[in-house]
């Protein structure tokens, strides 16, 4: 059997620096042959390396939804994978991810994601109604599973910075739904494939880190400035998948998720109470809109080109390999680093401090990832807030925790050209 093609759609607006970090982990992905499809603004599409990105599609209009599907029409593959400007890929993420479509019967499939300090979970399974909330899908393992829509109608959530479709499927559901211009495509589709009875995998070891970036609806700190496209948005999901009758309890329902929300910003000190009122007036206006809005906007796909564009990437067999040592040498070692990626290779840098300061995760311009923090501090946020531990006993369990997941981030079957500074 000839092995699925896949075809990364990136999708960015008015973000050229976190796009360009996006392409540089995208770079250092360990797949066979897969393309690359950037759809951006002009300005955006300037920081484009073209000897990894065969297809460049400038778009300038806030819609995330039709940049998608525009997206969609240029790929060649079997697989369409999604991944947004403010997301770094793991290395072996396209591998996992695409493992489930070795199964006929899988339409669509999504990772994990990973928040901004790069260990802890942002988003995990979820599955959601047809008001648009989301519901927790336990998991006792890291195992990929297989779902059906679940019991009372919910269908599997998948992250449209995480997931892939079959091409053949997006173009038989008409694609991504334009009228959803930033919030509730991907959620859209989602319940159109539980509803057309395909089946959806959710695959905990396809990790992306997601950095939450500035836009339209909130800053940089995740704190929201205006909920009036939500509102919008809900709307309209919730005329295409509730009955009229159940509009009005949906509407109820969303502005208490939302004041909820309010209220937990309100708390940690990112809004100010003045905020609430103002954004619980603009959700329930956008609601209004959106209720008087047209029907759906779906276009049809295209048909599929002839040419596949593989990226011109490292094989997967490229080595991985770590470099260790303490934060006062850190412009030496990221200079190490910097050139072991410039050879094909996928570096891993630990820089630990005489502290016990969080450790936090972050992939560099430079192509390496980088962990920091005291040796006495938490990585996992289960720790205990104070380990005991030298350098070298925390330079082994911290590899081991970034190899947990088959390669995670270095690879259990790799030999690692190990660089290492004298301990702390």
């Amino acid at each position: 059997m000839t092995a699925l093609r896949a075809s990364v759609v990136v999708v960015s607006r008015n973000r050229p620096e976190r796009l360009s970090l996006c392409l540089g982990a995208l770079a250092q992905l360990r797949h066979d042959a897969f393309e690359i499809i950037v759809v951006a603004d002009p300005d955006a599409l300037a920081v484009v390396d073209t000897s990894v990105v065969k297809i460049a599609v400038p778009f300038d209009v806030p819609n995330v939804a039709a940049a998608r599907n525009l997206g969609v029409g240029y790929a060649a593959g079997e697989i369409i994978v999604f991944i947004d400007d403010d997301a770094v890929a793991e290395p072996y993420w396209l591998t996992h991810l695409m493992a489930p479509f070795a199964d006929a019967r899988v339409a669509a499939a999504g990772g994990y994601v990973v928040g901004r300090n790069g260990i802890s979970l942002q988003w995990a399974g979820l599955s959601v109604d047809a008001r648009g909330a989301d519901w927790d899908l336990p998991s006792e393992s890291d195992e990929t599973v297989v779902l059906a829509r679940e019991a009372g109608g919910r269908a599997i959530r998948t992250q449209g910075t995480n997931m892939a479709v079959r091409r053949d499927v997006l173009v038989a559901l008409g694609g991504f739904d334009e009228s959803f211009t930033f919030f509730h495509d991907d959620t859209d589709l989602n319940m159109r494939i539980a509803v057309a009875g395909y089946l959806t995998a959710v695959v905990p070891r396809a990790r992306v880190h997601h950095a939450v970036c500035q836009n339209i609806l909130r800053r940089a700190d995740r704190g929201p400035t205006d909920l009036f496209q939500i509102g919008f948005s809900s709307a309209i999901f919730h005329k295409k998948h509730l009955p009229e009758r159940e509009w009005a309890a949906a509407r109820e329902d969303l502005a208490e998720r939302q004041h909820r929300r309010l209220a937990a910003y309100l708390v940690d000190g990112r809004i100010e109470p003045r905020d609430v009122a103002r954004m619980s007036r603009r959700l329930l206006s956008g609601y209004d809109a959106g209720l008087l809005s047209s029907a759906a906007r779906q276009q049809p796909i295209p048909p599929q080109p002839n040419d596949f564009r593989a990226s011109a990437v490292p094989p997967p067999q490229a080595p991985g390999c770590w470099l260790a040592g303490p934060q006062r040498d850190r412009a030496g070692l990221r200079e190490e680093a910097k050139a072991l990626a410039g050879d094909g290779q996928r570096p891993v840098l630990f820089l630990f401090s005489r502290t016990a300061l969080f450790h936090q995760m972050r992939f560099r311009q430079g192509r390496y990832w980088e962990q920091s923090g005291g040796v006495y501090g938490k990585s996992d946020r289960s720790d205990p807030l104070m380990g005991f531990y030298t350098f070298q006993t925390r330079l082994k369990r911290e590899i081991g925790r970034v190899s947990v997941f088959n390669g995670r981030l270095i690879a259990a079957e790799d030999s690692y050209p190990e660089t290492q500074k004298p301990g702390i």
